[in-house]
């Protein structure tokens, strides 16, 4: 089990993506590691922060699939990245993730966006 506070804002520097396949997941820590995905230059994203809490399971690696959900109803994978505890998660152990959310004026501030969050298991 794990624990996830959310932040989102512009951009100011594009970033190359890291930690986006299972072979490469971030491991949570008590000095936060970070993972990306592809993001572009002055474009919105979201930063996501994981924690294990005392029911994380020991050497698991979950895959984060992050969508942005329509009117209608629908969702749209925005991206994808993966996180994996180490040996002995302690309580407080992080993993900060960054993803790019794009930079139509729908996502300024104080617009109806909605997001969903699936954590899986791999």
């Amino acid at each position: 089990m794990m624990s996830a506070w959310v932040v989102y804002g512009g951009s100011p520097w594009g970033h190359s993506a890291q930690r986006d396949t299972s072979d490469s997941a971030v491991t949570l820590s008590s000095a936060p590691n970070t993972g990306y995905t592809s993001i572009t230059a002055f474009h919105w994203m979201l930063k996501l922060e994981i924690e294990a809490n005392g029911q994380t399971p020991a050497n698991q690696k979950f895959k984060l699939e992050f969508y942005k959900l329509s009117s209608d109803g629908s969702a749209s994978l925005v991206d994808t990245l993966y996180v994996q505890s180490d040996g002995d998660p302690a309580s407080g152990e992080k993993a900060v993730l960054f993803f790019d959310i794009g930079s139509t004026s729908e996502l300024i501030p104080g617009n109806d966006v909605t997001f969903q969050l699936v954590i899986t298991r791999v």
